[in-house]
């Protein structure tokens, strides 16, 4: 098990970060050209001309239809773009479940939360582990473990994760018949009791 930080441990955002990352980029450029234009970079009568090109304006007078249509459909684009943005944003996560087949064409379905429900029992009988969460995300085609592991006081970090790699990850991986299962593993301490004085 890779201990590379990556993707799997949040639901992944690949699309949401690259609309961002266009959008920011787009506006640092714009901002850096008028910047520089407004210093005379690119010569003093385009610095001092005004924000809403003269020409421009005249030729959006001329084609009133035109323009309306074009700002109709830009409008629309926009509002579509951001409504699928939502979308995607809001889509559930999915968890899914596995089919195996065999030779006679029988099928055996084991859903994801049985899956979830046995590396979860199979991580809390790590000595140390106080309590588990185990889920199964991504595709059929490629499924990801995510665990969540809550350490007693006092468990042996090394140990714990040890068992974890070569043991419960590794059983999963194999139960499931799937040549490579990354897994994001979360690791959370519980505190110490707190005594009390009387």
């Amino acid at each position: 098990m890779s201990r590379r930080r990556g993707p799997l441990d949040a639901r992944s955002a690949d699309w949401e970060r690259a609309v961002v990352w266009t959008a920011g980029l787009l506006g640092v450029a714009i901002g850096l050209i008028a910047l520089l234009t407004g210093g005379g970079l690119f010569g003093v009568f385009r610095g001092r001309r005004p924000l809403a090109d003269p020409l421009a304006l005249d030729w959006l007078g001329a084609h009133p239809t035109g323009a309306r249509t074009a700002a109709i459909l830009l409008g629309l684009l926009l509002l579509l773009t951001g409504v699928g943005a939502v979308f995607i944003a809001l889509r559930p996560e999915h968890h899914p479940d596995l089919v195996f087949t065999d030779d006679s064409r029988d099928r055996l379905v084991i859903t994801a939360s049985a899956v979830a429900e046995a590396v979860r029992a199979d991580a809390e009988a790590i000595p140390g582990v106080s309590r588990a969460r185990a889920a199964v995300v991504g595709s059929t085609r490629r499924p990801t473990l995510r665990l969540t592991l809550a350490l007693r006081e006092g468990s042996d970090l090394p140990t714990v994760w040890t068992e974890l790699d070569r043991g419960v990850v590794e059983r999963a991986r194999r139960s499931l018949g799937v040549s490579v299962l990354p897994a994001a593993v979360h690791l959370e301490f519980d505190a110490a009791p707190v005594a009390r004085v009387t």
